[in-house]
């Protein structure tokens, strides 16, 4: 829908996201949330992600300054949609890292991520999750190096949407 877009700065315009973030399992997800249709509101999610019954959403804490979501136009003419890119880095490479990255190397999963300026992106919708594009785990090779591990995902979709729903990882009694 076309309808004004002015400047929003009142409250300020920093760049980055949240350093947590929550990500789940696309196959434990039971309901996905829908493109709202309410006038004023085209540009939000309307439901939440619930998992389903003995599944769990998870946070990832991550690196501050390194959490990068990026939403690209691909396609020819007529074919259009989009692909969001979520970048992360984790501090310390060690087994629940290494383990995080064998569960996802061949699953689809879900993301979602807070930016500083409170607009929350799920990468994730029912008809398909994130996959892993690169990752990069290492220990450095001098002492002052960065261990850790640089993660990308990426999710293809018709539209980009602002998750306006509950986050599944706060969620109790799952």
């Amino acid at each position: 829908m076309f309808e004004e877009l002015a400047k929003d700065l009142a409250t300020g315009n920093m760049g980055g996201a949240q350093k947590i973030i929550t990500y789940g399992r696309w196959a434990d997800v039971a309901e996905w949330p829908t493109p709202s249709i309410v006038v004023g509101k085209e540009g939000e999610s309307l439901g939440d992600v619930v998992m389903k019954p003995a599944t769990n959403a998870f946070h990832i804490i991550c690196t501050e300054e390194t959490v990068d979501v990026k939403i690209n136009v691909v396609g020819e003419r007529d074919g259009r949609s989009q692909e969001s890119k979520l970048a992360f880095s984790h501090p310390k490479v060690r087994a629940k890292l290494l383990n995080f990255l064998n569960a996802i190397q061949n699953e689809e999963v879900f993301f979602i991520v807070n930016d500083n300026n409170g607009v929350t992106y799920l990468l994730g919708d029912a008809q398909r999750g994130a996959d892993i594009d690169t990752a990069e785990l290492t220990t450095g090779t001098k002492f002052a190096d960065k261990n850790a591990g640089a993660l990308a995902f990426k999710y293809s979709s018709k539209q980009t949407l602002e998750y306006v729903g509950v986050d599944p990882a706060d969620v109790e009694g799952i």
